[in-house]
């Protein structure tokens, strides 16, 4: 199995979506070059990640269940709705997983995060499920080395 198209690997909680940006990008400037494109995700991600990483920024609110709070995205928040509306549903979605991720993980530092992965189940990868995949690594880098 080539290390490209690897199931178990090293996911950053708490960093955009590249792609899903991307989309976004290309949805909203159909017309556009491939560079232009390219500049308009790299200035999003880069806005996106100074917002995130403002600590006087808390795009939170709680809700009371009853017996316990929940905290979740508000979306009245005006860089949420501003995301929304300027590049849609995709970019949206991305920079929520990327927040909530962030909460989850290291709210406090508001840097990613690196976690062990299951990218075909996309959930957090097992520790049995890493080490019966290192010997397909090992492999591959022991063919790669002889060539």
């Amino acid at each position: 199995m080539p290390l490209l198209n690897a199931s178990i690997g090293i996911k950053r909680m708490g960093e955009l979506d590249y792609q899903l940006i991307t989309a976004s990008v290309e949805t909203k400037y159909p017309d556009a070059s491939e560079a232009v494109i390219q500049v308009k995700v790299r200035d999003f991600i880069s806005l996106v990640e100074k917002k995130i990483r403002d600590p006087n920024w808390y795009p939170f609110k709680m809700i009371d269940f009853d017996i316990e709070y929940k905290v979740i995205i508000d979306e009245q928040d005006d860089f949420i709705k501003d995301i929304k509306n300027e590049l849609g549903n995709e970019a949206y979605d991305a920079v929520v997983m990327a927040i909530t991720e962030m909460m989850d993980y290291n709210f406090s530092g508001r840097n990613p995060v690196p976690e062990l992965w299951n990218f075909r189940n996309k959930r957090r990868a097992t520790l049995v499920e890493c080490v019966k995949f290192l010997p397909s690594i090992w492999k591959e880098m022991k063919t790669n080395k002889g060539e």
